[in-house]
C-alpha cells in the first residue's frame, strides 16, 4: 500500500512501536509497519483501532486479542500483545512473508492456468491443521470466516489461517447465531454454510464446508457457484446456491485429479451438516489420504497449461517488510507447455512486494512482503504471485469481504530473463539529491517485465545476426570532446574484446538500445520504471537498502579501477567509491553481484554501465516548471567509472543526446505484461 503522507500516526509511537508505514485498513481499523524503538530492527504488523469507533469494533478487538493471546500453533497467524495506549486500541502480530491463498488462484487463473494439485492439497492439509487446532482448543473454537483470503501461504510453504475477528467459542458462537438473522450473520455470503442462511447455530462442520469450497476454489480456479455472465454472486443468488444447488461435479471441471479427491469435497460441502467430516481433523486426514494417493503413483497430476498470453503482477511478487520488498504473472505465447510462473522469491519463496490487495475487515493484520516474480520455474510451490507489502485486516462481521487496495493483483508471465514487477505507487525522486530529481512525488506505475541484467555482447551479437540490429560499434562518440579522450574510451568498448561475452554490451546509443528492444518484442524502461524496479517503494537509497556501496553489491570505480585509469595517465580518478577492490577494473560480466540485487531481485542496477531509459530528460520532476527536453535521454544506475556513490543511487539522473556512445553506457530492456 501506499504510504499516506496525510496520515496523523505515520511517525507516531505506539505500544513501543514507531509506525513507519500504513499497510491497510477497514472501518476503524488500521495497519502500520511497525519498528520497535528499543532494538531498531524489530518489525511488527501493528492493528490500530482509532478513537472514533463503535462499541462493535472495539468489542471485537477484545475478543479476537482475547482469542489470539491464547492460540499457539504453526498454521495460525501468531499474536504478541493487545493494549490501549493513547486512546488506540492497539494489537501487535506478525509480520509474515508470503502471499495470500486468494492471490495464488488469481495468479494461476490470470495465468491461464491451474495450480498444482500436489501443492493446493499441501495448502489445505495445513490449513486444516490450524483449524483443527481450534477446534479442539477448550470448549472448541469455530472460525466462521475461513476462505482463500484468510489462508496466507508463506514463503518456506507454510500456511497461516488468518482473521479470528469473528472467530469464538462454540457455546458463544451459537449463542450469537440465535440472536442474528438472514445476512447479517458473521461470516463472508460466497462461502456462508447453508445452516447459517438458514438460520441455524454453527458447528465445527461449519468450517469443514468453508474448507470444502475453499478447496474446490483453489483446485479449479473458480468458485462454484460462479455463473460467467450472470449475478451469481449477489446475496440472494448466494443463499440460493448455497441453501438448494448442488456443488458442480470436481473432475467435470478438472478431469485430471482423482476420484478420490472429489469424493472429499463432496462430503465436506454436503448440505446437511451431520453428512460432513465432524471436524478439520477428520477433512485433513481424509486429505492426508489423498496425498499419499498420488504419491503412491509417484506421478502428480500436472497441472494443465491453458491459453498463453503475457501479463504478470501478484500477485505477487513488496518493499520488504521485514527487510525486504515483493508483487503477477500473465503467460507468455510459447510453442509448448512452460512451467508455472516463478513466485516473487525465486525458486524458494525469497523474501521479497507485490502490488496486491489487502483483505480488510476488522482485526487480524497481517504482511506481505514486495519481490518480482521473474521466469518460469519448476517448483510446484512457485506460482505466479501479486504484489508490494500487503497487510491483512481481519475481516468484519459483515456479509461479504471488504477488499480495499491499489490493484487487484495479476499474473503474467515474463520471458525467461526478465523479472516481473507489479503494479505500485512509490515516492520517486530524492530530497538530497540534484535539483533534477525534486520535487518528490508519488508515482503509479502498471506492471510490467525487465531484464533480470543489463543486455549482453553475446545477445547484441545475436541480434545483429538476425538482421535487426546494427553492428556493435567499438568506438565511442560525443561532441566536445578531444579526439585523445575519446580514445581512452575506446579501449574500454566490449564488442571487440575476447571473453567478454557475458559483459554488457556497452558503446551504443539510444537509437541502438532501442532498435536491440524492439526486436525482441520489447521496448526501454520509462525512467519511472527504472527507478522504481531499482529501489521498490520503500523509499530506500540504493537498489539493496540505505548501506553505503560497498565491492560486494556494485561494480564501480574502487582502488582497482584507481589504479587503471593513472596507470593511463588520468589523473582525474583520485577518490575510489570503496577502499576494497572489486575485482573488476572496467566493466564486470552480468550477474555478479547478487548482495547488490533491487528488491525485485533486479540484478546491476548500480554500476557496471550507465543504462538508456525510454525518456527524454525534463530538468525536473515540477510539472509547472520542469522543462522537457526532446534531444535529451535519461540514463540511470551509475557505471564502472563512476567514484562518487551519488552516481549509483536509485534516485541518481544522468542525461545525454540519444547519438552518444561510450563504454560505460549500456541498456536492458522492458515490456509490458
Amino acid at each position: 500500500m501506499t504510504r499516506k503522507s496525510n496520515d496523523p500516526l505515520l511517525g507516531a509511537v505506539l505500544v513501543g512501536f514507531v509506525l513507519r508505514e500504513s499497510l491497510g485498513s477497514g472501518g476503524s481499523a488500521f495497519v502500520y509497519l511497525g519498528v520497535s524503538t528499543t532494538t531498531q530492527t524489530l518489525k511488527r504488523a501493528i492493528k490500530v483501532i482509532r478513537k472514533e469507533r463503535t462499541d462493535t469494533f472495539t468489542h471485537r478487538f477484545i475478543e479476537e486479542a482475547r482469542l489470539l493471546s491464547r492460540l499457539d500453533h504453526p498454521n495460525i497467524v501468531r499474536f504478541f500483545h493487545a493494549s490501549e495506549d493513547q486512546g488506540y486500541l492497539v494489537m501487535v502480530l506478525e509480520l509474515l512473508e508470503g502471499q495470500t491463498l486468494r492471490v495464488y488462484i488469481q495468479g494461476w487463473r490470470e495465468a491461464g492456468q491451474l495450480p498444482p494439485v500436489d501443492t493446493v492439497l499441501e495448502i489445505l492439509v495445513q490449513a486444516s491443521d490450524g483449524v483443527a487446532y481450534a477446534h479442539a482448543f477448550e470448549k472448541g473454537v469455530v472460525h466462521r470466516d475461513i476462505k482463500p483470503e484468510n489462508l496466507f501461504v508463506m514463503r518456506d510453504h507454510k500456511t497461516k489461517v488468518l482473521d479470528f475477528g469473528i472467530a469464538r467459542a462454540l457455546d458463544d458462537a451459537q449463542r450469537e447465531a440465535s440472536t442474528t438473522t438472514g445476512f447479517s450473520r458473521p461470516g463472508t455470503s460466497r462461502y456462508l454454510p447453508p445452516e447459517l442462511w438458514d438460520g441455524k447455530r454453527p458447528t465445527f462442520q461449519s468450517d469443514v464446508y468453508l474448507l470444502g469450497i475453499t478447496l474446490f476454489e483453489a483446485l479449479t480456479g473458480r468458485h462454484p457457484f460462479e455463473q460467467p455472465g450472470e449475478p451469481w454472486d449477489t446475496d440472494a443468488a448466494l443463499m440460493k446456491a448455497h441453501l438448494l444447488t448442488p456443488i458442480p461435479s470436481l473432475r467435470s471441471l478438472r478431469a485430471d485429479l482423482p476420484e478420490a479427491l472429489e469424493k472429499v469435497i463432496a462430503r465436506a460441502t454436503a448440505k446437511d451438516p451431520p453428512a460432513r467430516y465432524p471436524s478439520a481433523t477428520e477433512f485433513g486426514r481424509a486429505l492426508r489420504a489423498v496425498q499419499k494417493e498420488l504419491a503412491a503413483s509417484n506421478e502428480p497430476p500436472p497441472s494443465p497449461e491453458l491459453d498463453p498470453s503475457p501479463r504478470a503482477e501478484e500477485s505477487e511478487s513488496t518493499k520488504a517488510i521485514t527487510d525486504f520488498p515483493v508483487r503477477t504473472i500473465r503467460i507468455e505465447e510459447v510453442a509448448e507447455p512452460q512451467s508455472p510462473p516463478r513466485s516473487p522469491w525465486g525458486a524458494h519463496w525469497r523474501k521479497g512486494v507485490a502490488s496486491g490487495v489487502v483483505a480488510v475487515g476488522v482485526v487480524t493484520a497481517i504482511v506481505w512482503p514486495r519481490k518480482p516474480v521473474e521466469k518460469p520455474h519448476t517448483d510446484s510451490m512457485n506460482v505466479p504471485s501479486a504484489t508490494a507489502s500487503i497487510a491483512f485486516v481481519a475481516p468484519s462481521a459483515s456479509v461479504g469481504p471488504v477488499v480495499m487496495a491499489s490493484a487487484t493483483p495479476q499474473l503474467s508471465a515474463c520471458p525467461a530473463g526478465m523479472v516481473f514487477i507489479p503494479k505500485d505507487t512509490f515516492k520517486m525522486g530524492s530530497d538530497d539529491g540534484d535539483v533534477d530529481e525534486k520535487p518528490v512525488h508519488d508515482e503509479t506505475v502498471e506492471a510490467f517485465c525487465i531484464d533480470k541484467t543489463e543486455a549482453t555482447v553475446e545477445a547484441y551479437a545475436a541480434c545483429v545476426k538476425t538482421d535487426k540490429c546494427k553492428a556493435a560499434p567499438t568506438t565511442a562518440q560525443w561532441e566536445g570532446s578531444s579526439a585523445q579522450y575519446v580514445a581512452l574510451w575506446n579501449q574500454f568498448c566490449n564488442a571487440n574484446r575476447a571473453g567478454r561475452e557475458k559483459h554488457p554490451i556497452n558503446c551504443i546509443d539510444w537509437n541502438m538500445a532501442d532498435a536491440y528492444c524492439k526486436a525482441n518484442g520489447n521496448r526501454l524502461p520509462t525512467e519511472t520504471e527504472w527507478e522504481y524496479a531499482a529501489r521498490g517503494s520503500d523509499g530506500r537509497k540504493y537498489p539493496w537498502g540505505n548501506e553505503p556501496p560497498d565491492k560486494t553489491r556494485l561494480n564501480a570505480c574502487g582502488p582497482e579501477c584507481v589504479t587503471m585509469m593513472k596507470s593511463k595517465g588520468q589523473t582525474a580518478w583520485t577518490t575510489p567509491m570503496y577502499k576494497e577492490d572489486d575485482g573488476f577494473s572496467d566493466t564486470a560480466p552480468v550477474g555478479q553481484f547478487a548482495a547488490g540485487k533491487s528488491p525485485y531481485e533486479v540484478l546491476d542496477m548500480a554500476g557496471n554501465v550507465w543504462e538508456w531509459t525510454d525518456s527524454p530528460y525534463t530538468t525536473n520532476y515540477d510539472p509547472k516548471n520542469g522543462k522537457q527536453n526532446n534531444n535529451l535521454r535519461v540514463l540511470r544506475g551509475g557505471s564502472w567509472s563512476n567514484g562518487s556513490a551519488s552516481f549509483v543511487r536509485a534516485a541518481g539522473r544522468f542525461r545525454y543526446a540519444p547519438t552518444y556512445r561510450n563504454s560505460n553506457f549500456g541498456f536492458r530492456c522492458a515490456r509490458t505484461p
